[in-house]
């Protein structure tokens, strides 16, 4: 019986530890540009109670086969209370043509746009969307 009753104990006395390193994923939907992709995003808080991101996409066609000026892909995401999207990184890709992101940010949910973009370092998105979703942190 004793053990039985340090069993339980244990279990109650570690449940909310485990809900700290919990995490939710969401799909990331393809756009036409690119209809063969396939995505999602994981989010989950951080000690800080900012939200972790990783974006991990497949099947993206190179960026210069939507537009030959196009080179990389940027990730976006725009929380509800904002009207703009911010660059939060660019994909980094595989010869497999995946890629993966792991970028923080301060806000609990938020809409994700990943774009074929010239650069980097683009201010806004381009029109060359190939994927979107949504993410909400646990």
């Amino acid at each position: 019986m004793k053990v039985k009753g340090f069993a339980a104990a244990a279990a109650i006395a570690v449940l909310p530890l485990a809900a700290v390193g919990c995490s939710q994923i969401h799909e990331l939907r393809p756009a036409q540009r690119n209809p063969a992709a396939v995505g999602n995003i994981k989010a989950k808080a951080d000690d800080n109670k900012n939200t972790v991101l990783e974006v991990r996409a497949e099947h993206l066609a190179p960026p210069a086969a939507l537009d030959p000026t196009l080179n990389t892909y940027v990730v976006w995401i725009r929380p509800s209370v904002a009207q703009e999207f911010t660059n939060v990184g660019q994909l980094a890709m595989r010869s497999d043509r995946s890629g993966r992101l792991q970028a923080t940010t301060p806000f609990p949910e938020f809409n994700v746009l990943v774009t074929a973009e010239q650069s980097g370092t683009a201010r806004a998105p381009s029109t060359f969307v190939v994927m979107e979703g949504y993410a909400k942190r646990p």
